[in-house]
């Protein structure tokens, strides 16, 4: 604004000095040559020209002096004008680098905030997975706890059937104690009838009386069991083996008292 306003002065300047100096011309015309005035002139008319030619004057030099001054005026504003051009242009330059700046930082934010919404749903999707887990660990942990009740039962149930295996294993153990006791006697009682074949009536009297004897005084029972206990009571099943049925009572099938063996004999 300043430059435009010094040019419109320097030209009114220069516009006023242009007249002034168009009427200092028609002065000196009307004066004519120095020392030879215009004919018909009076000498009031040469002062009162003079006069006007001398402030003529004086107005084109103030004219002329401030066309000077806007002359100086002119050129510092236009120095101040490229000044300010340049300055514009780095403000212009700087402008477009703030506008690609924040162009660059829109582009961030936008890639951010697309960032921001995939962890969002991640975030999401995590909390469901989550949710999901801490139900399943609910129902392992409720599924625990029922089996560990069901482990305890049949804990329980195991240990009275061993029990009931150790207790069954310990008459077993008695009852094959006590079959061998029986075997023993069977056998004693065998081979002392087989060695005394052709003996005496007494001798086969006392030993039968000895075999009868041991077995009343309780070799057929189970080791610490009483002489009313019974041992093949509650286990009857274990004399269904051949092998039971072979250790029976060897009396059975032959009484050896039934023959006199020395019917015939001749006495002593």
């Amino acid at each position: 604004g300043e430059v435009h306003s010094g040019a419109g002065h320097r030209g009114r300047v220069e516009e006023a000095v242009r007249q002034k100096s168009a009427e200092v011309q028609v002065i000196l015309a009307l004066l004519g040559p120095p020392g030879r005035p215009r004919p018909g002139l009076t000498a009031g008319c040469l002062q009162e020209m003079q006069e006007q030619l001398d402030r003529g004057t004086a107005a084109l030099q103030e004219l002329e002096s401030q066309k000077q001054d806007a002359q100086e005026r002119l050129e510092e504003m236009d120095q101040q004008k490229h000044k300010l051009e340049d300055m514009l242009k780095e403000i212009g330059s700087k402008c477009q680098e703030e506008s690609q700046m924040i162009s660059s930082l829109q582009s961030q934010i936008h890639s951010q905030e697309s960032d921001l919404q995939s962890q969002e749903e991640e975030l999401s999707r995590a909390k469901a997975d989550l949710g999901r887990l801490q139900q399943e660990e609910s129902q392992l942990e409720q599924s625990l706890a029922a089996g560990k009740v069901q482990l305890e039962t049949i804990i329980k149930s195991l240990k009275a059937t061993q029990d009931e295996i150790n207790q069954a294993r310990s008459k077993l153990s008695q009852i094959q104690d006590s079959q061998q006791e029986v075997s023993k006697s069977i056998e004693q009682c065998s081979s002392s009838l087989n060695g005394t074949r052709g003996g005496s009536m007494t001798n086969l009297a006392d030993m039968s009386e000895a075999c009868f004897s041991q077995r009343e005084n309780g070799l057929f029972l189970a080791p610490g069991r009483g002489p009313q206990e019974d041992p093949f009571k509650s286990k009857a099943s274990v004399f269904s083996s051949p092998a039971q049925e072979r250790q029976a009572d060897p009396f059975h099938s032959e009484d050896p008292f039934t023959t006199d063996p020395f019917k015939g004999a001749s006495p002593l």
